[in-house]
C-alpha cells in the first residue's frame, strides 16, 4: 500500500476529511477498566507475557523548523517476563530536544497507582552501527508485577528538520490497537508506503494535511539476537518526503542521471583530471589494480577526511571551513567530507582507466533497499564500483578510512543502487571473507599468591572490520569519555580492575585498530597454601562469541562480519608450583567455521594457541542447529583449565 500526498494520485488508500485523521494523545484512565481486568493469558491471541492495549503517536512536522511528537502506551502485564514493557526509552538530545510533558504510572488491580517522576528519567548515550552516538532518556516504571496495567507517554519538541524513521506495525508484544498520525510539512511532497499488508491489514486514511495509519489485533513478532532488520521480519510504515514526478522507473532513472551528472561535474574534464594525477605523482602504468591501490593510499594518507576526524582534530579545525566543489578544489584544499573523498577517487580512477561508478548502499542493520519507495533517504553510505555492471564488480570504500578492498560491514552483503547515465542498476555488494577481518591477540598471565591476585597484560591488533567501529568511537570521544570506553573495551567490571588501557596509533586511521590492557583480578580465590591450582584458560583476552544459545530459531542469523581470531598467551607458573601434563588439543571443524586450542607445558608455564574462524555472514533457521553445535563445541573448548601442582618439599 502506498500513497503520495499533495496532488498525486493514491493507490490502495482512502481519502478522508480532516477530522478523520485527527487523534488526541493523552494519558489513559488512572484506574483499570473491567475489560482490562478481564484480560488474561490467551495463547491463541498471543497473550502470554503482556499485551499492548494501545500505542499511539502523533508526529507533527508542519512547523518545518521543528518536530513535535506525542506518544502514549498502555499495556497489561501478564507475567514476570512482561516487565520489559515498562522500560521507557525516549529519543532525546539535550542540545535540541525539550521534554514538554511526561507521565508514567503503574496501576494495580486494587486501585493503587505508582508514579515514575520526570526527574527519575536519565539521559544515556547509545552507539549506532557506524560508531556514531545518540542520546535517549531511559527509565523503568515502578512496582510492575503480573496483573497490573502500565500507562506512560510524553510530548517532545525537537528543533531542526528531522524526517521520520520507519515505523514498525508489529511489536514483540501483541497489540490490540495501534495508530500513528503524521502531519508533514506542506513545503515538500509527502508520501507513505506500507509493507506486510497481507499479514497485517493496515487501514490508512489521508487528506491533504495528514496520514493516519491504524492496526488492530496483531500477533507478536519473535525478537531474537542478531535478527535481520525490522523491514525483513515486520510489517512497516514508511513515511517520507519525495520529489517524484512520475512512475517508479522514471524516478530511479532520474536519480541515477543526477548522480552521474554530479560525479561528472565534480570530476571535470579528462585533461584536468590527468593534470591532477600528475600533480599528486600518480601516472597510469598499465597495471590498473596497482594504480588504483596507489591512488587509494594517496587519498587515505594525504586527504583530511572531515567526516572521520578525531575529537582533537575536530576541535582544532576552523568553524568556517570551505568544502570542495570539484576534484581540483579537493586536492588544493587537502580535505573533504566522505562524499567528496569518494567522488575524488571516482574522478581520478576513471583517468587511470577504471570503469568507476557511484554506489548507494543501505545500512543492513536497519533496512534493505526497497526500490518501490520513492526515497533516496533509504541509503546510508557511498561506495565505488569498479568494473562493468554487466560483469564482475569489485567495491571500494575510500570515504571510510578502511584498507583497500575493505567495506564497512553494515554496508556489505546487501543489494545496492549503482548509478550511471543508463539508469539505476541493482547490484549486490559482496560480503567480507574471514581473512578480511583478522584480530591477533597476545597475553601474559601471572599470579601474586601473596596478594591473591591474577595479573593480566594483553594487546590486540585488528584489521578490516575487526575493531573498526571501536576505533571510530574512540576517536570521536573527548579524553574523559575515551578513557571510560577504553576501560570498557578492556572488560573492566566487579571481577577485573583495569590498571592501564590504551589504543596506540588511534589518530592514524590507516594503522588498523590496536588495544593494550593491563588488569588484575581480585576474585580468583587462591593462595600459596593450595596444593593444586586449576586456572581457566579463557578471559577477556578472547573475543566474545555471538550471543546465541537458544536451541531453535525463527529468523535467520545475521552476523556483523566473518572473522578470524588468533590468540596466543602464556599462563606463567606461580612460585613454588610446577606445570603438569597439559590438556589434550581441541579441534572443531564445521561448515560454520573452524576452531583449535593447543596447550604446551614448559617449566615457565603453559603456552596456549587458539584459532577461531567464523566463515559465514548469514545462517538460515534450517542451518541454525549446525551453528549452535559449533558454538557450543567452541564454548566447551574455551572452558579448558590448566593445572599447577605444588613442588615437593626439598
Amino acid at each position: 500500500m502506498c500513497g503520495i500526498l499533495a496532488g498525486f494520485a493514491l493507490s490502495a488508500s482512502v481519502a478522508a476529511a480532516k477530522d478523520e485523521t485527527t487523534i488526541t494523545v493523552s494519558p489513559g484512565p488512572m484506574a483499570m477498566s473491567a475489560s482490562e481486568s478481564a484480560i488474561d493469558v490467551d495463547p491463541a491471541r498471543g497473550f502470554e507475557d503482556g499485551v499492548i492495549l494501545i500505542e499511539e503517536t502523533d508526529r507533527d512536522e508542519s512547523f518545518r523548523t521543528r518536530n513535535e511528537v506525542s506518544y502514549h502506551l498502555r499495556a497489561k502485564i501478564l507475567s514476570a517476563d512482561g516487565r520489559g514493557l515498562a522500560d521507557v526509552t525516549i529519543p532525546f538530545n539535550s542540545e535540541n530536544t525539550k521534554l514538554k510533558r511526561w507521565w508514567g504510572r503503574t496501576i494495580h488491580p486494587d486501585g493503587t497507582v505508582h508514579e515514575l517522576a520526570e526527574s527519575e528519567l536519565e539521559e544515556q548515550v547509545l552507539a549506532k552501527t557506524s560508531g556514531a552516538e545518540y542520546s535517549v532518556l531511559k527509565g523503568s516504571l515502578p512496582r510492575v508485577e503480573p496483573g497490573c496495567v502500565i500507562d506512560y507517554g510524553y510530548e517532545v519538541r525537537v528543533e531542526g528538520f528531522i524526517p521520520p524513521a520507519p515505523v514498525a506495525l508489529e511489536r514483540a508484544w501483541p497489540m490490540i490497537e495501534f495508530r500513528y498520525r503524521w502531519v508533514p510539512w506542506q513545503g515538500f511532497t509527502a508520501a507513505y508506503y506500507v509493507t506486510g499488508g497481507g499479514r497485517v491489514p493496515a487501514e490508512v486514511v489521508r487528506n491533504d494535511d495528514a496520514v493516519l495509519a491504524e492496526v488492530r489485533d496483531t500477533q507478536p513478532v519473535v525478537e531474537e539476537p542478531l535478527d535481520p532488520p525490522d523491514s525483513a521480519i515486520r510489517a512497516m510504515l514508511y513515511l517520507y518526503y519525495t520529489d517524484a514526478t512520475g512512475n517508479i522507473e522514471e524516478y530511479w532513472h532520474d536519480k541515477a542521471k543526477r548522480l552521474h551528472d554530479m560525479t561528472e561535474d565534480f570530476a571535470g574534464s579528462e585533461k584536468k583530471r590527468r593534470k591532477l594525477l600528475a600533480e599528486i605523482g600518480i601516472e597510469p602504468t598499465g597495471n590498473l589494480d596497482a594504480d588504483l591501490r596507489r591512488l587509494y593510499w594517496w587519498i587515505s594518507t594525504e586527504m583530511d577526511n572531515v567526516s572521520l576526524r578525531s575529537y582533537e582534530e575536530d576541535r582544532a579545525a576552523s568553524s568556517d571551513e570551505d568544502y570542495p566543489l570539484n576534484a581540483k578544489e579537493a586536492i588544493k584544499l587537502g580535505r573533504g567530507r566522505a562524499t567528496d573523498v569518494t567522488l575524488l577517487f571516482i574522478s581520478l580512477a576513471r583517468s587511470l582507466g577504471a570503469e568507476a561508478r557511484l554506489v548507494l548502499v543501505p545500512d543492513r542493520t536497519t533496512a534493505f533497499w526497497q526500490p518501490q519507495i520513492y526515497d533516496m533517504g533509504q541509503f546510508d553510505g557511498m561506495l565505488v564500483a569498479i568494473g562493468s555492471p554487466e560483469g564482475q564488480l569489485s567495491f571500494l570504500a575510500p570515504g571510510y578510512g578502511l584498507p583497500y578492498g575493505a567495506i564497512p560491514w553494515w554496508l556489505s552483503g546487501v543489494p545496492a543502487a549503482c548509478a550511471d547515465e543508463g539508469g539505476m542498476r541493482e547490484v549486490s555488494v559482496r560480503p567480507d571473507q574471514p581473512q578480511d577481518n583478522v584480530s591477533k591477540t597476545e597475553a601474559t598471565i601471572e599470579f601474586d599468591l601473596f596478594e591473591g591476585v591474577m595479573l593480566v597484560d594483553w594487546s590486540q591488533t585488528a584489521t578490516g572490520n575487526a575493531g573498526y567501529v571501536e576505533k571510530l568511537r574512540l576517536r570521536a570521544r573527548d579524553p574523559k569519555k575515551r578513557e571510560e570506553l577504553l576501560r570498557a573495551l578492556c572488560a573492566e567490571g566487579p571481577d577485573l580492575e583495569v590498571i592501564e588501557a590504551a589504543a596506540p596509533e588511534l589518530h592514524d586511521l590507516n594503522a588498523g585498530h590496536r588495544l593494550q590492557c593491563s588488569a588484575e583480578s581480585l576474585t580468583i580465590g587462591i593462595d600459596n597454601s593450595i596444593d593444586s591450582l586449576r586456572v581457566d584458560v579463557a578471559g577477556p583476552w578472547i573475543r566474545p562469541l555471538p550471543d546465541l544459545t537458544d536451541e531453535s530459531r525463527v529468523h535467520p542469523v545475521h552476523l556483523d562480519y566473518p572473522r578470524i581470531d588468533e590468540t596466543t598467551w602464556t599462563i606463567a607458573t606461580p612460585e613454588d608450583y610446577t606445570t603438569v601434563e597439559p590438556p589434550a588439543p581441541v579441534t572443531v571443524n564445521s561448515p560454520i567455521g573452524r576452531y583449535s586450542l593447543t596447550v604446551t607445558a614448559e617449566p615457565d608455564g603453559y603456552h596456549l594457541t587458539r584459532s577461531l574462524t567464523l566463515a559465514f555472514l548469514g545462517i538460515s533457521p534450517a542451518d541454525y542447529p549446525t551453528l549452535i553445535a559449533f558454538l557450543n563445541a567452541v564454548r566447551t573448548g574455551d572452558q579448558t583449565q590448566v593445572e599447577f601442582a605444588r613442588k615437593a618439599a626439598s
